[in-house]
């Protein structure tokens, strides 16, 4: 998911909506998306060490939030 939406559409524009949340109307850009992603995976790495191979267990609603630890988990 991660390549499909930051290598693959490099077309896109960075500041258009990639995530709408139906319920709130909160939207989150793809920049902000590919931001979060990063950070999240990065902090999974340099804080409790887990790598690529590393296999782990998340339960999360439905949420932006949950797309953004998806693909930054993916990473």
């Amino acid at each position: 998911m991660f390549d499909f939406l930051f290598t693959h559409n490099k077309n896109t524009d960075p500041s258009r909506p990639a995530l709408i949340d139906a319920a709130t109307g909160v939207e989150m850009s793809y920049a902000a998306l590919r931001e979060e992603s990063l950070r999240f995976s990065d902090g999974l790495r340099r804080v409790a060490g887990l790598t690529p191979s590393d296999t782990i267990l998340i339960f999360w609603c439905v949420r932006l939030q949950s797309l953004v630890t998806g693909t930054g988990l993916e990473r």
